[in-house]
């Protein structure tokens, strides 16, 4: 895999981690409504609500389907957190690898240069040039 299509790879990751982080807040947050509300009418805090067993009992299915939906955001979140650290070091790997190259081609020249290659060659193609003409 190219350090580019790396780099949107983890681009992506790092936006499906933020948006369910956004999920797990909103989901928390209901839940924490659905307690306070809860809370109000065991207490009598809440106006007279008719039929309050049966609203009880749709605040306790709606808070399990929030928590059932917390736990599907957390594997979720986790799984993209690990593909998204696999792909640090993927990405860690290839950039040293380009420098390690960038560094042999450096040397290379260098040695070119030394041992007058780049003058041979240079020689050669003048005169490859001059008999064409």
């Amino acid at each position: 895999m190219e350090l580019k299509e790396l780099e949107l790879a983890l681009d992506d990751d790092q936006k499906e981690i933020e948006g369910y982080s956004y999920e797990l807040d909103e989901c928390h947050d209901r839940v924490r409504d659905i307690n306070e509300f809860v809370r109000a009418i065991q207490t009598g805090e809440a106006p007279a609500i008719p039929n309050a067993a049966s609203v009880l009992a749709d605040m306790v299915e709606e808070r399990e389907e929030e928590e059932n939906a917390i736990k599907k955001y957390e594997e979720a979140r986790g799984w993209h957190e690990q593909q998204f650290q696999k792909l640090q070091g993927q990405c860690t790997i290839l950039e040293k690898e380009r420098v390690r190259l960038h560094k042999t081609c450096i040397e290379i020249c260098s040695i070119f240069w030394r041992c007058d290659v780049f003058e041979v060659i240079r020689a050669r193609l003048a005169k490859l040039n001059s008999k064409s003409e």
